[in-house]
């Protein structure tokens, strides 16, 4: 996956064997995901590191236990900020400094920066 944030939809068609007693939950590094069916589950990546869902799936009287563990690869490229700043003059204030970030590469083709905040 590239983008961030990324929703991902996990669907649960059949289990074997399907219990009465089955239960099925989905853990994303390490913390579960709320699921009103217990089919369907969703969640959001919203962070540029590998991530882990843990589908555990449990049938308490029997004992029976089955996880499988789904690895989430982030491949996104960072934003590579570039700055040129040049002064329209040297020597003492006042004068003007030009800053240009024209040049930053971004990491989806498709988007595009729409502006560009300085803070001094």
């Amino acid at each position: 996956m590239t983008e961030i944030p990324t929703v991902i939809k996990i669907q649960i068609n059949q289990i074997s064997p399907n219990t009465p007693t089955a239960t099925k939950k989905l853990l994303l590094d390490g913390k579960q995901i709320i699921s009103t069916d217990q089919n369907n589950f969703e969640f959001t990546i919203d962070s540029a590191q590998d991530h882990q869902a843990t589908l555990v799936i449990e049938d308490i009287p029997s004992g029976a236990k089955t996880e499988m563990n789904i690895p989430i690869k982030v491949n996104r490229v960072d934003i590579i900020g570039k700055l040129i700043v040049t002064p329209d003059t040297v020597g003492t204030d006042p004068f003007t400094v030009k800053f240009d970030a024209s040049t930053t590469v971004i990491n989806d083709p498709t988007d595009e920066l729409v502006s560009f905040t300085w803070d001094f």
